[in-house]
């Protein structure tokens, strides 16, 4: 690694430029570049005004930070009127800057509770302006903007917006409060609503090579709280409830019923047995390969979701309905938290109810894999829930696999 510092001293001003290059941290993965620059200037009553700008360099791209304002010095409080800005900036490459960020305040002793918040000393505000935020190496965010005012005992976020693509957009509020004589001494409160997001964009972002789990255009409403002793701490363990709803896309979590690669074999087995036996048995089996193909790719009409994060950090599904002309899904489950793991890559437990009816009820009648009631809405209940586990990227439906081959094949001596 190699280190360089330049800091030079003017009468009313300071400037000083960093470099940073060839750094590997202890995970072993290769670091951006960084080159840093900071001029501060110093009028006659003391106010600075400073700029700081710091690209980030690697694989042949470049994000940018602009940090720039004035600060009017005050004891024990100083005021800001800052401004952190960006033209591209590419999420994995700038996480280096969460190293040099405070999370912590200053203690009251060593060990002990914070007397000032990570912020502290400040009071003002912040105003963020990025162009473009890119996450995965495709995923791009866009227009981000909002304030982060600042006082000794709260840092309020107000009117963040962002774009999703043309029609998409994220709106948050919240605030950190801290309190020196509680135990968590910070508490965050935050309340999101994201409008018409594109959920194929985001599951391509983790898989490009994979058809995304649910693709569809949803509105999330939620509200986040955590609190813990320091302002990192607040930020991991915060809980909330959400609400996702959407009005039509495809859903495609039962896809890998029967895997691509075991398809053809599975498909020339039952070929064979049909052969055989002829009749009834041949219909069956005929039938269950059908099932196989609805289910893989079901067009929705309206899909809902309830959901909650708690203690644990997992994601508590309490409410999972979809609607399509001829299924109804219903359900509950978790997606269990890991921490450096993107949720749509977290354990999955789902647990499935399903009710047929048109010609997937046809279908599933002729395996016997149906209840004889019907609900109000005319859907005839699949025989036992279904299990769902894997990742909501890459779910895994073996159970389902093996209640279809099973009716399937129940008289033909075939196992799976």
């Amino acid at each position: 690694a190699v280190l360089r510092l330049e800091t030079r001293k003017l009468p009313m001003a300071i400037e000083t430029k960093l470099t940073m290059t060839n750094l590997v941290p202890a995970t072993k993965e290769r670091l951006p570049e960084v080159s840093a620059e900071l001029r501060a200037d110093i009028a006659a009553d003391h106010h600075i005004t400073f700029k700081a700008p710091v690209v980030f360099t690697q694989d042949g791209r470049k994000s940018d930070l602009l940090f720039a304002g004035e600060v009017v010095p005050g004891d024990p409080v100083s005021t800001i009127d800052g401004r952190l800005s960006g033209e591209m900036v590419v999420v994995e490459d700038v996480k280096l800057l969460t190293l040099l960020m405070p999370t912590e305040g200053t203690p009251r002793e060593p060990g002990g509770p914070e007397a000032a918040p990570a912020w502290g000393g400040l009071k003002g505000q912040i105003a963020l302006s990025f162009k473009k935020l890119v996450y995965g190496g495709t995923y791009v965010v866009s227009d981000v903007a909002g304030t982060v005012r600042l006082d000794p005992n709260s840092a309020k976020i107000e009117g963040v917006h962002a774009m999703f693509g043309a029609d998409s957009d994220l709106r948050l509020t919240g605030a950190v409060n801290f309190d020196a004589s509680a135990k968590q001494a910070y508490a965050l409160q935050a309340d999101v609503a994201l409008n018409n997001f594109d959920t194929g964009a985001a599951f391509r972002a983790i898989n490009p090579s994979k058809l995304p789990t649910v693709d569809a255009r949803v509105n999330l409403t939620g509200h986040i709280a955590g609190d813990g002793a320091n302002l990192g701490e607040a930020a991991a363990q915060a809980r909330g409830n959400f609400d996702v709803s959407s009005k039509g896309g495809v859903f495609r979590a039962l896809a890998t019923v029967l895997p691509a690669d075991r398809l053809q074999s599975a498909q020339s087995a039952l070929s064979i047995v049909g052969g055989l036996l002829g009749g009834s048995t041949a219909e069956t089996i005929s039938a269950a390969n059908e099932i196989v193909k609805i289910v893989s790719e079901i067009q929705f009409d309206q899909l809902s979701v309830k959901a909650a994060r708690g203690n644990d950090l997992n994601l508590l599904l309490q409410d999972f309905t979809l609607i399509s002309p001829n299924i109804r899904l219903g359900g509950t489950g978790q997606v269990f938290y890991k921490p450096g793991t993107p949720l749509l890559q977290q354990a999955l437990d789902l647990r499935i109810t399903m009710g047929a009816r048109g010609r997937l009820g046809e279908l599933l009648g002729q395996v016997k894999m149906l209840k004889s009631e019907k609900d109000t809405l005319g859907y005839t209940a699949f025989s036992t829930p279904i299990k769902i586990s894997g990742t909501l990227a890459q779910t895994d439906t073996s159970d389902l696999k093996a209640k279809l081959l099973g009716a399937a094949l129940e008289k033909t001596g075939v196992s799976e």
